[in-house]
């Protein structure tokens, strides 16, 4: 039962860490341009943007606390999701915008989370 729950817990930091990398890289979208010109969006209340992600990760991994002769966890793993952006508000050039997801699903040594 313990290798299943860290198993479990192996998986499901790995798609917390996946779902940062894609928020990050959302987020970041807005950093400068060449010759330092500051990008500028110009959201409207009510513009929605969905983005569709899949995630393939094969490799091996090592966890924290895992004894030497646990050794590498192999992690083929793929992550699927939806995730949708929301401008809720904009009031003096600031956005509002609402993060929310419509699916998310992860295969890792053949199961589904």
């Amino acid at each position: 039962m313990k290798g299943k729950a860290r198993s479990r817990q192996v998986r499901l930091t790995v798609c917390a860490l996946a779902l940062i990398v894609l928020l990050s890289l959302v987020a970041g979208c807005g950093g400068s341009a060449a010759g330092d010109d500051a990008l500028i969006y110009n959201f409207t209340a009510g513009d929605s943007f969905t983005y569709d992600l899949k995630a393939v990760l094969n490799g091996n991994l090592n966890a924290p606390g895992m004894a030497e002769d646990e050794g590498q966890i192999p992690q083929d793993s793929t992550l699927e999701a939806r995730f949708t952006m929301k401008v809720t508000d904009v009031t003096d050039e600031v956005a509002t915008i609402t993060y929310s997801y419509e699916k998310m699903s992860m295969t890792s040594e053949g199961k589904t989370e």
